[in-house]
């Protein structure tokens, strides 16, 4: 069976500010769930640039911290969303003509209580009260008291046997991708078949059209086409099905790929701990929109234990893919699963003694990086950030010097995660003030600004850089940085945003400057380092 391939060009939306945004903090670059401008394709490399980690990190079995791990068969409890309700929306099982796209989701089961989408500030039914560790003091004294909600996480329920009529399997056979000979080797061919499935058109009607193109049958999409305001901790994702050879017998194959940041998933990238505890398991937006996927998609998946499961997404979508795989290998044999995730940042979290508390199995787990992608070290290692399973390290070079400044400001201004929400620094003089802002209400509400900008990628023109910097100096966020006294910690962002709005010539020049450390993380710099 051939690879599938899509050879149709790769495409973009972007917010005008979104360049200065994005260069500013380093993080989610440019893809979004609308069709857009065509990306540059970088210089081409060979597989030979291909580097796989040989030793798994954090490779720990699940029985080290049975408290922290989801039960092998049992389903995990989510945070309600408006979509589903915390126990999961059971999946309806595909009885539609193969080439009818379902609806978004599913008819939800009724609740008694709907909860909001966003992270609630204590865990909905909890089995166990996990130990709080204290939170190291910030360098600065906040004007807040930090939240001490915990991160959601997976619970051990007793296993309830049912009797569970045998899933209806479907009929079409999947062309588009051929599994590899086991799941904890990479697969160089798998991994560019499943990076076109995941991100060569990543609207919802896209992504229905590449897998059905593969031979797959869609099951059902949900979230997309999200508003722009829609900052909750979920991503679009789509569940896939057909039947697959497997050493000469047909079985059923499910695949689920999640979609790059949308909308308002911008801001839902940098609420990376939307419980501002420092005492956390995992980064928690990529982790909530996981188990929103997770519950999702296990009634239809576990339902067939002898199914092959492949979870795949990029970007953001490659951080939740990350966590997803994760999810599964603790619900189900983990022996047929597979998990490709491309340019997914740092997912897990470690706790306040420098240790990783998270169990589980990851050896089937690939996560393809490349080396010069600044998105992949996001959330900061420094707030005590990292990635678990087989990282494959593309060779496009080593972080820029550009992203180092922007790190170390960044640093410079919030440098644990209680003080990047709470201490709000002064605009009009240096320390904390009851009418500063923090710094995560000032990226928040710059990247909320850019969306409802109306600005596109189509207003971003070298040659009239005098027209782009007026339309980017009308929007509020971006006067009240360039307002900021030269004294407030925040005065770094100012100075960057002022290499972009001072003259023409100096804001075309800053924006070539950074251009590589944007182009690091597209599609088409990460296919060409896979050797297409």
């Amino acid at each position: 069976m051939k690879n599938y391939k899509n050879t149709k060009k790769l495409k973009r939306s972007i917010p005008a500010l979104a360049i200065i945004l994005i260069t500013l903090i380093a993080a989610m670059l440019f893809i979004s769930c609308a069709k857009g401008g065509d990306q540059t394709t970088a210089a081409s490399a060979t597989p030979e640039n291909i580097v796989a980690n040989p030793t798994p990190e954090g490779n720990i079995p699940a029985t080290e911290n049975p408290s922290e791990t989801v039960n092998t068969d049992p389903a995990l409890t989510a945070t309600p969303t408006d979509e589903q309700t915390a126990t999961g929306v059971p999946v309806t099982a595909h009885t539609a003509d193969p080439t009818d796209v379902p609806t978004e989701q599913p008819t939800p089961t009724p609740t008694p209580t709907q909860a909001p989408t966003d992270v609630p500030t204590e865990q909905p039914t909890p089995t166990a009260t996990p130990t709080q560790i204290p939170t190291a003091t910030p360098t600065r004294v906040p004007t807040a008291t930090p939240t001490k909600a915990k991160t959601p996480t997976p619970t051990k329920e007793a296993a309830t046997p049912t009797a569970e009529p045998t899933p209806k399997r479907p009929t079409n056979v999947v062309t588009g991708i051929t599994l590899p000979a086991g799941n904890t080797v990479y697969d160089n061919n798998f991994a560019l078949s499943l990076f076109h499935l995941s991100g060569d058109d990543t609207s919802k009607e896209g992504v229905a059209a590449n897998l059905k193109a593969a031979g797959f049958n869609v099951v059902f999409q949900k979230n997309y086409n999200k508003a722009k305001d829609d900052a909750s901790h979920t991503s679009p994702f789509t569940l896939a099905e057909g039947l697959i050879d497997v050493a000469g017998t047909k079985k059923t194959i499910y695949l689920i790929t999640v979609a790059p940041t949308c909308n308002g998933e911008w801001i839902a990238n940098f609420d990376f701990a939307p419980s501002h505890s420092a005492d956390i398991q995992f980064a928690e937006n990529f982790y909530l929109a996981a188990l929103d996927a997770f519950n999702s998609t296990k009634d239809q998946v576990l339902a067939d234990p002898d199914a092959v499961l492949v979870v795949c997404g990029y970007s953001r979508g490659g951080s939740v893919a990350n966590l997803l795989g994760y999810m599964f290998n603790e619900a189900r044999d983990n022996k047929l699963n597979y998990t490709y995730a491309f340019a997914a940042g740092l997912t897990v979290h470690k706790n306040a003694a420098g240790e990783d508390t998270v169990g589980g199995y990851w050896d089937n787990i690939f996560n393809v990086v490349n080396s010069a992608d600044s998105v992949t070290v996001l959330p900061l290692e420094e707030n005590g950030f990292f990635r678990k399973g087989n990282d494959i390290v593309l060779n496009g070079g080593n972080l820029s010097s550009e992203w180092t400044k922007l790190k170390n400001d960044l640093l410079s201004i919030s440098s644990t995660i209680p003080s990047y929400y709470n201490d709000k620094h002064s605009l009009t003089g240096p320390g904390l003030s009851e009418d500063g802002m923090t710094l995560f209400e000032v990226l928040s509400s710059l990247i909320s600004d850019v969306l409802n900008s109306g600005l596109s990628g189509s207003d971003i023109d070298i040659s009239d850089f005098s027209g782009t910097i007026a339309k980017i100096k009308a929007i509020p966020a971006v006067a009240t940085i360039l307002s900021v006294s030269r004294q407030s910690d925040l005065y770094p962002l100012r100075a960057l945003l002022e290499k972009f709005t001072g003259s023409a010539l100096l804001a075309g020049i800053n924006y070539l400057v950074y251009a590589p450390l944007i182009e690091a993380h597209t599609m088409n710099t990460y296919l060409s380092l896979m050797g297409e």
